[in-house]
């Protein structure tokens, strides 16, 4: 294995790492789960990238103690490449539902699969049943390194089998294109372990980690905190955008969420951002795949739906309701939630202000209508 063929690679990946910890330093002193998992996989491939690089220089050499940082090196790089697969399922896990205590169970057992590949590669320190090093210290890979590849691979499958099962049962997903991860690292493994002396793991996952941390700063910009949808600068943008295509056309959605206030201070702040939780999920589990849903201000929702007309948004209407029906029907709160909810078509001749103003006359006559019906809050 030539040490140009691991030094150049690495040390881009160990650059671009640097920089990286360098630029999360100074733009945020507090960090979230998904953020310190981040931070456990940089440190993870910054120290891989000195060890392959170490012992791609010491293979083939025999002085005193070169089989022993050899073993101890080719083990910790095969650990690592799995771990780094748990670490990032559990950020799709954490960025997906924002809540350590429901990702926790799903946590130990993605855990088992890396905990059972330690063991077999400390039995490995002592009997060489995944890799062996010969009496010229030259590595030789056995079936068990090809399974710690497959693992680490599933890893990467089971991340997109979560962000599946999220986007169908609550909408698509924002500001998170886990393929932008995914890709390079796998493209990078596969290639390794095809083509033995070419290392392009580090460089690979460097690229991926960097993809994702640009991916969360859009975030910190454009999606809500509380409720993980888009806020009012995205659609500001999002509409600007639309507004600016020739003869482009879309229809929208205002939603406000009836005796938000009574809920508040009937139950208290916990009951009532759990309630724009709720909607919010209402909400993404009825809009079709296109259209986009925004918090505009406290209790209020919109949403955008591009090359759409005032029939698809009216279908996209019921199906909110429908959806209300049922979360109404199927959870045990302490009261029932309502929704107020107004429609419009954005035409050519309109501005972006006649557009929200027709929404928002829309949703205030229905909550005209529906002022005189009883809506028990308890």
């Amino acid at each position: 294995m030539e040490i140009s063929s691991v030094l150049i690679p690495n040390g881009i990946a160990f650059a671009l790492l640097i920089v990286l910890q360098v630029c999360r330093l100074f733009m945020s002193k507090k960090h979230s789960g998904s953020e310190k998992a981040l931070s456990a996989m940089v440190y993870f491939v910054l120290v891989a990238c000195v060890v392959e690089t170490l012992v791609c220089y010491i293979e083939g050499k025999t002085f005193s103690g070169a089989y022993t940082i050899l073993l101890l090196g080719r083990t910790y790089l095969y650990l690592e490449n799995i771990a780094i697969g748990v670490l990032w399922t559990i950020i799709v896990s954490l960025k997906l539902y924002n809540n350590i205590n429901k990702v926790k169970p799903v946590v130990l057992k993605l855990l088992i699969p890396e905990f059972i590949m330690a063991l077999l590669f400390i039995v490995n320190l002592f009997c060489p049943i995944a890799f062996s090093i010969d009496e010229d210290n030259h590595f030789h890979r056995g079936i068990i390194c090809y399974i710690a590849y497959v693992v680490a691979l599933v890893y990467m499958i089971i991340s997109v089998v979560f962000k599946l099962y999220y986007q169908k049962k609550y909408g698509k997903v924002k500001f998170f294109p886990i393929a932008m991860f995914i890709v390079p690292p796998t493209i990078g493994a596969l290639l390794q372990l095809k083509f033995y002396g070419v290392a392009l793991v580090c460089v690979s996952t460097a690229i991926g980690i960097v993809g994702i941390y640009m991916s969360m700063q859009s975030e910190i910009s454009y999606i809500d905190a509380l409720t993980g949808l888009y806020n009012r600068g995205y659609m500001d943008n999002l509409l600007k955008t639309i507004k600016s295509k020739h003869n482009s056309r879309a229809a929208g959605i205002m939603i406000d969420i009836d005796d938000f206030k009574k809920i508040n201070d009937t139950f208290g702040h916990s009951a009532g951002d759990k309630t724009l939780l709720d909607v919010s999920h209402i909400i993404c589990s009825a809009v079709p795949e296109k259209a986009y849903v925004i918090r505009y201000a406290g209790d209020e929702f919109v949403i955008v739906a591009p090359d759409s007309d005032i029939h698809e948004i009216s279908m996209i209407a019921g199906n909110i309701q429908n959806a209300l029906i049922d979360f109404n029907s199927n959870n045990k709160r302490d009261y029932k939630l309502s929704l107020s909810i107004g429609s419009a078509e954005m035409t050519d001749e309109q501005s972006l202000d006649e557009f929200f103003n027709t929404m928002d006359k829309d949703m205030y006559s229905d909550k005209k209508r529906e002022y005189h019906k009883t809506k028990p809050v308890a």
